[in-house]
């Protein structure tokens, strides 16, 4: 895809000083448009706060991640019916979509999208009656998984095996040998609808959502049989307080470390013991940092140094991932809908999604911090 740009200008506030900053927006045009492309490369150099809009053709994405390839930032948009990839040119700065791929049995909507760190692959959560669609690095539809009854809300790989979320279902899936599908290992059952997800380096599985409670399963050794395997998880599942007042909405983890938001506006950090042959005792310590609305994604950067928090009100928030102090307030992103969606993007910048609007927007948020 051909791009050339054309220049808006939005408000955006931070903490103690507000100022216009310049949002560039990608849109298809002639190979030939020098003007446009001098025009960006200026913008691009002059303005450290510029956003990038990207569109995706099509309304409503709520999840994307990472998708990094040697030398390019990219990422991967659950859209369309699947999934779409984007990258950035490393000498132009601008972003094109390289793929997209459909599976006919996917039924929207789609809430949820992983990657697979070791091969690639991508998984994308779907409607009713559908787990997941897996599509392999390069786009192939590679399995349709069934068996949820309800929206599959979150989903993470770890250690080969694929985790998708559907009521107060995690279901466990493992690749059949020699890659000729996948087959479900069985569910680890939680109390109330889960709405997030995530795996911490330990291997401790954490689930939330709208129950009060964390709910963690220590995850057993991939060497076992399905069967041991599966009973040796739920035997491990314990309980933690939330600490969030109302539902969980989004958890990541960085290593030890593990973050979650609500919609009570709080930011949770809460630390795994590396040693604890126990889930339950795997977390310790909270620290709360009370804002005004409500909660919705979070991505982290600088390897856990700062952490990204998009609110239901199109508000980005940077805080030090140390200690949870605020850094900066970055108002206005896709026209104040919900930032359904972050995740991180080289260069100190975030990619994010809305379910009201049909554009990926890329923003760099470590000038906010040093600013």
């Amino acid at each position: 895809m051909v791009t050339a740009a054309c220049i808006t200008q939005v408000r955006r506030s931070y903490p103690h000083f507000t100022f216009a900053a310049s949002r560039r927006r990608q849109m298809p045009g002639p190979a030939s448009c020098f003007l446009g492309a001098l025009l960006l490369r200026l913008v691009s150099w002059s303005d450290p706060w510029q956003t990038t809009c990207l569109s995706l053709g099509c309304p409503g994405a709520r999840a994307l991640a990472a998708c990094e390839v040697p030398g390019s930032s990219g990422v991967v948009v659950a859209a369309g019916g699947g999934a779409q990839w984007w990258q950035e040119d490393p000498d132009s700065g601008l972003w094109r979509c390289t793929r997209s791929s459909v599976d006919p049995a996917l039924r929207g909507p789609l809430f949820s999208i992983a990657v697979d760190p070791s091969s690639g692959s991508v998984a994308v959560g779907g409607g009713e009656g559908r787990a997941a669609s897996l599509f392999t690095a390069d786009g192939a539809l590679l399995a349709t998984l069934e068996g949820h009854t309800g929206w599959v809300r979150a989903m993470a790989f770890h250690a080969g095996q694929l985790f998708t979320v559907g009521c107060n279902f995690v279901k466990v899936w493992r690749p059949l040998p020699e890659g000729v599908g996948w087959k479900l290992v069985g569910d680890l059952v939680g109390e109330g609808d889960i709405l997030a997800l995530a795996i911490s380096a330990c291997g401790v599985l954490v689930a939330a959502g709208v129950s009060s409670k964390l709910q963690l399963w220590q995850l057993p050794s991939r060497d076992l049989r399905p069967k041991e395997w599966l009973a040796a998880a739920e035997q491990s599942l314990t309980t933690q307080p939330s600490l969030h007042e109302g539902r969980v909405t989004c958890l990541s983890s960085q290593g030890c470390w593990l973050f979650s938001v609500g919609q009570d506006g709080h930011v949770q950090k809460r630390r795994f013991l590396q040693s604890s042959a126990q889930a339950g005792d795997s977390l310790q310590s909270a620290r709360l940092t009370a804002l005004h609305g409500k909660f919705e994604s979070i991505a982290i950067l600088e390897e856990g140094d700062l952490l990204a928090v998009g609110s239901d009100a199109g508000e980005l928030c940077v805080f030090d991932g140390r200690n949870l102090e605020l850094l900066g307030r970055l108002q206005g992103l896709h026209q104040g809908a919900p930032v359904s969606s972050l995740c991180p993007v080289s260069g100190g910048r975030v990619a994010s999604v809305s379910s009201r609007h049909s554009h990926l927007e890329v923003t760099p948020v470590l000038q906010i911090a040093k600013n």
